[in-house]
């Protein structure tokens, strides 16, 4: 387990006088990584082997959005992990110990040169240890297309570079951003679920396409030829 404590900034803050969606999540992918960069077994065969953990899924469900100056104490910890994926919970409290966010992802063990899966050695994944995993709401790994989507509208995107990680390709967090700005402005949401299929590259172009569903809204990503990269969705 991993924790840090941090207090909200005024540039975190949007338009409507709470923590930006885009900000929570950097801020949750932050903890994470500086959670696996602590971990030395880990962090050594992933130098060693040069493998990424790569983002496949994640779910958020916020129940309090974070305010201008609030504290928060984020914890984070590895569940379930197998030797080529492993999920992980993310948790944001108050000082006072009250749940604001609550999240879990997927994330795969993948070599960075060839793009193929990479096994963890079973000394490494001894140090990972067996925590239990957060008692929330879990519906896998994938988010579902089989159901009533009413087509919204579409909207084209090129990857720029203040786009990119330093893996080179489309920041997880920017396609929430992107996807984010689809959405209606009086829209109110508290469940964000990302799924991330394939990685866009610098200057690729994009097309999004906005659905409705019953539940809020979804956001489909395709690359020129319809290819489906991502799928983020808001409820």
């Amino acid at each position: 387990m991993y924790k840090e404590t941090r207090i909200i900034q005024a540039s975190e803050i949007g338009y409507n006088n709470r923590v930006r969606i885009t900000d929570l999540i950097d801020m949750i992918q932050d903890v994470e990584g500086a959670h696996i960069e602590s971990l030395s077994a880990l962090a050594k065969e992933s130098r060693e082997q040069n493998f990424a953990i790569v983002l496949n899924f994640r779910y958020v469900h916020i129940k309090y959005w974070p305010k201008y100056k609030d504290m928060l104490e984020l914890t984070t910890y590895p569940y379930e992990t197998k030797q080529f994926l492993g999920y992980r919970n993310t948790l944001i409290h108050d000082l006072m110990g009250n749940l604001l966010v609550e999240s879990y992802c997927l994330g795969s063990f993948i070599h960075l040169e060839s793009k193929a899966p990479h096994r963890l050695s079973n000394e490494v994944l001894r140090t990972l240890g067996n925590r239990k995993k957060h008692d929330m709401t879990y519906m896998g790994r994938k988010i579902s297309l089989n159901r009533k989507l009413v087509f919204v509208k579409s909207f084209n995107q090129v990857v720029l570079p203040s786009h990119l990680d330093y893996y080179q390709h489309l920041n997880n967090a920017v396609y929430v951003d992107f996807a984010y700005n689809m959405l209606p402005m009086d829209f109110q949401f508290s469940t964000l679920i990302c799924e991330y299929k394939k990685d866009f590259q610098l200057f690729q172009k994009m097309v999004l396409k906005l659905y409705q569903t019953e539940e809020g809204f979804l956001v489909q990503f395709f690359d020129e030829s319809q290819t489906l990269y991502s799928v983020i969705e808001f409820k």
